[in-house]
């Protein structure tokens, strides 16, 4: 059997990759806690899950669900053994919520009969928002796994967020389109509220911006988008939209690149591959916040254990999941307990090696800090694992201006 690696790390512990190292940091955390019976950290996570169904046939929320599930189970069986030295037994249920009202029934059911103190979760049509009103009515942590809208981030001390926040995902396409050489990007959307937010990062950008049903195969919008002038596409759109919006510009022979908005949702293998078949043709090009060809600072010894437990490719989505559950223990072990505001607070601005190169933390807000890697579309690939190519292991640098 391998080994288990552990590439999470912070200034105050040192996570070990072998099993030697990680029995001995067991040790000594069962040492300084010697005499006290194990408490529970009993957490849960929440996503529509593709029950029953193929990952072809699965929608992009399944899909992203499905992959966060993993990535949080990965964590919990590498960790169990840390956490019972510590004097905690990590617990994980995991629950399929295909919309809004089964996700609250079962946070009340979780938390009252349960004794859930972590709600994990966040993929899927408000249902971030959902968890979060309900941890912050409970008295329990939420950790934000997949929806980056700048609301959710305010106001709530009950909060941490592994998913980028908007507007860096914004800044980072604005870095990646400089990266490409492009001037005067189109922007197509849909959202009011991320037109203000996109107008403040490219200024000098055209757009359509559309409302309700409007221009449903984006036609018209995209016969402006070949206009003279406009040297890229940015679609700001959901996963499904940019989808239709990518068919379309195949249909009417777009020839310059294309951006799209990397939501959670769309940052799996099964949307890129659908990415690219409904648009072979064209230059695309992603933002993600993981990659399995990822290899330094443990990278590469978390991809291969996720692939060796799993038969999959380690996506975005499950390094958050991954990232979720370990960073809640680290927490928990660092104040000794499982109250959830202490455990949030131990993590505020204490770095944390998440396999990326440098400590990120999180910040007061309780946002981790944006770690974004650069992706082109493999329009030749036969396989799934080959279907994009990582274009720099060194994440895209951001910068702050224009941000909203």
């Amino acid at each position: 059997m391998a080994s288990p690696s552990f590439p999470f790390q912070s200034r105050a512990y040192k996570w070990a990759i072998t099993r030697r190292g990680l029995l001995g940091l067991a040790l000594a955390l069962g040492g300084v806690r010697a005499g006290r019976r194990v408490q529970p950290l009993r957490l849960a996570l929440l996503a529509p899950l593709p029950l029953g169904q193929s990952p072809g046939r699965a929608g992009a929320h399944e899909v992203a669900g499905q992959m966060t599930a993993w990535g949080a189970l990965l964590a919990q069986e590498t960790l169990a053994e840390v956490a019972e030295r510590g004097g905690l037994d990590l617990q994980l249920l995991v629950v399929s919520t295909p919309n809004q009202e089964v996700l609250e029934r079962a946070v009340q059911r979780l938390v009252a009969l349960e004794e859930v103190v972590v709600l994990l979760g966040g993929i899927g049509q408000g249902q971030a928002e959902a968890l979060g009103r309900l941890a912050s009515q409970l008295g329990v942590l939420f950790v934000n796994l997949g929806d980056a809208s700048p609301p959710l981030r305010k106001g709530n001390p009950l909060a941490l967020h592994v998913e980028a926040e908007l507007g860096s995902y914004l800044l980072g396409l604005r870095a990646l389109t400089r990266r490409l050489g492009v001037q005067r990007p189109f922007l197509l959307g849909r959202q009011p509220d991320l037109r203000v937010w996109a107008q403040g990062v490219w200024p000098g950008a055209g757009g359509a911006w559309l409302a309700g049903s409007e221009d449903p195969l984006y036609e018209s919008a995209l016969a402006e988008a070949q206009g003279e002038g406009w040297d890229a596409l940015i679609l700001l759109l959901g996963p499904e939209e940019q989808l239709v919006a990518l068919a379309t510009a195949q249909q009417r022979g777009y020839s310059r690149p294309v951006l799209g908005l990397p939501t959670m949702a769309a940052q799996t293998r099964v949307f890129y591959v659908l990415a690219r078949d409904v648009a072979p043709a064209l230059a695309q090009y992603r933002l993600a916040l993981w990659d399995p060809a990822l290899h330094r600072g443990g990278a590469r010894e978390l991809n291969t254990r996720f692939l060796g437990r799993f038969g999959r490719l380690m996506d975005p989505p499950a390094w958050a999941g991954y990232v979720g559950v370990a960073a809640v223990l680290e927490g928990a072990l660092a104040v000794g307990n499982t109250d959830p505001k202490r455990i949030r607070d131990a993590l505020i601005r204490r770095g944390l090696d998440l396999a990326k190169g440098r400590p990120l933390a999180f910040d007061a807000g309780g946002q981790l800090e944006a770690a974004l890697y650069p992706l082109k579309i493999n329009q030749g690939a036969t396989r799934p694992e080959d279907i994009v190519l990582l274009l720099d292991e060194e994440p895209i640098p951001l910068d702050g201006e224009g941000s909203p």
